[in-house]
């Protein structure tokens, strides 16, 4: 009676050790492919959730001075990004498969963004599934290490539940505050948003030391 337990066991045990070797791996490969960027280069604009890289490309045709990085989980988002920054020559512009705590984990300890965009991420509707909801505090404290002092980030959705729920959770953490009166930076408008009815949008500035 006891040996289909057993099984169960160690096939979850394979199960938890083959998700850890995965995403291992996945780190390993996104530390190389992160070693591009340096200390002192261009002003670093980074986008969580890039889509099909419609505002960053647009963005990072307007600003050559400045180095934009975008990031997605999903490959047939970033093969449609990658095709209009090679259709637009930008050489400015990189787009790369990873996770966003991945990518913060594996940044070179030295390199700080200057500038990070969140727009439309999933708002995860239900009650109980607010804890799969990306701006949790615990992430806004691993998104601060990354970011220089003063660093804006900028968010937007069209979900007022968690627009609502995402300024209660920024103005609570002692390394955000709020910025009130600024103006949204640059508009090109995403696939999300030209979708949307109507949305809001909000600005942080990364506090303390």
């Amino acid at each position: 009676m006891e040996l289909p337990k057993q099984e169960s066991v160690e096939k979850k045990a394979k199960a938890r050790l083959r998700v850890e070797q995965e995403a291992s791996e996945r780190k390993a490969a996104l530390k190389e492919t992160l070693a591009f960027l340096k200390v002192d280069s261009m002003p670093i604009i980074f986008e969580i959730g890039c889509g099909n890289g419609h505002y960053l490309t647009a963005y990072s045709k307007k600003h050559p001075e400045k180095l934009c990085v975008g990031i997605d989980v999903f490959s047939h988002r970033l093969r449609r990004s990658n095709s209009k920054k090679n259709n637009n020559e930008l050489k400015n512009l990189h787009f790369i498969k990873a996770e966003a705590s991945e990518f913060i984990e594996m940044l070179p300890a030295d390199v700080l963004v200057n500038e990070a965009f969140i727009l439309f991420p999933d708002p995860w509707p239900k009650r109980k599934h607010h804890k799969n909801r990306l701006l949790q505090p615990t992430f806004l404290t691993a998104l601060a290490k990354i970011c220089k002092k003063d660093a804006p980030l900028h968010f937007r959705t069209d979900d007022l539940n968690y627009f609502k729920w995402t300024t209660a959770h920024i103005k609570a953490h002692p390394l955000w505050s709020t910025a009130e009166n600024e103006q949204w930076p640059f508009e090109a408008e995403t696939l999300f948003q030209q979708r949307a009815p109507s949305y809001n949008s909000l600005i942080a500035r990364r506090v303390g030391d």
